[in-house]
């Protein structure tokens, strides 16, 4: 949704959130996690090049003008 947004032009800002470091237990992180990340954003970068944003926001404006 966020790159969907840049897409239309909207401003993207940050906000910083602090994490401690775990004190018990393990990581639920692992590969298939990090691929998953990896490819997904590819996958958008990719699918985005033959996605029109701003028609498809103007459809759903036509259907639904409470927007």
């Amino acid at each position: 949704m966020k790159f969907a947004a840049w897409k239309l032009g909207f401003k993207i800002v940050e906000v910083p959130i602090t994490f401690i470091d775990r004190q018990l237990g393990v990581s639920k992180m692992n590969k298939g996690i990090v691929k998953e990340g990896v490819l997904g954003v590819l996958k958008l970068k990719w699918l985005s090049m033959f996605k029109n944003y701003r028609s498809r926001v103007k459809n759903v404006l036509d259907v639904n003008p409470s927007y």
